[in-house]
């Protein structure tokens, strides 16, 4: 669906937008600015939990990037943190960031051909599509300046989708065989 979406329009950049994502003010000015440098292939926001969260963590750092553990397992870096700590105050260059909320550029966007439709309903197609801007050459970079509140599975949950994410993990590995890269972001 997300890539029929895309094919819809023209413009020079393409915005990934969950329906549970509400962006704070000035959120897509921010990242587009961070595609000036054409060193930089996507960018990805800050993600905050909901005030009323029912994951827990209520106002806390939802997502700054994914980082990989020693077995190749993604997760979100800083999970629970304050969104104000220190750590959490520069930008980072990341392996990959969430297709929940993320910006890239069109020629890109269309020489990688979009999101891989091999994975099932949302997971790791995102991932793969930072680690295919990565193969390029470019980063994938994760900025502090930029803020949403995400209402995880939301989406999902009314829809009572199941997501497929043990069988989309091992193939991502299969493919990737990332490397664990955990111990930079600590």
């Amino acid at each position: 669906a997300v890539n029929k979406g895309v094919k819809q329009g023209a413009a020079p950049l393409v915005l990934l937008l969950n329906s549970d994502v509400i962006l704070q003010p000035d959120t897509i000015d921010n990242m587009v600015k961070e595609l000036d440098n054409p060193a930089v292939g996507v960018v990805g926001p800050m993600l905050i939990f909901p005030d009323e969260s029912r994951w827990g963590n209520p106002g806390k750092v939802q997502h700054a990037g994914l980082a990989f553990d020693i077995s190749g397992k993604p997760f979100h870096i800083h999970l629970g943190w304050a969104p104000d700590h220190p750590r959490l105050a520069q930008n980072r260059i990341m392996q990959a960031v969430t297709g929940a909320c993320l910006l890239t550029r069109r020629g890109l966007w269309d020489k990688i051909g979009g999101l891989n439709p091999d994975y099932g309903i949302g997971t790791f197609e995102d991932v793969e599509y930072c680690f295919e801007i990565r193969k390029r050459g470019l980063q994938v970079l994760w900025i502090s300046n930029a803020r949403a509140t995400h209402y995880t599975g939301q989406s999902a949950t009314a829809a009572n989708i199941q997501y497929p994410l043990s069988a989309n993990n091992e193939m991502f590995l299969r493919k990737w065989k990332p490397l664990w890269d955990e111990h930079k972001y600590w």
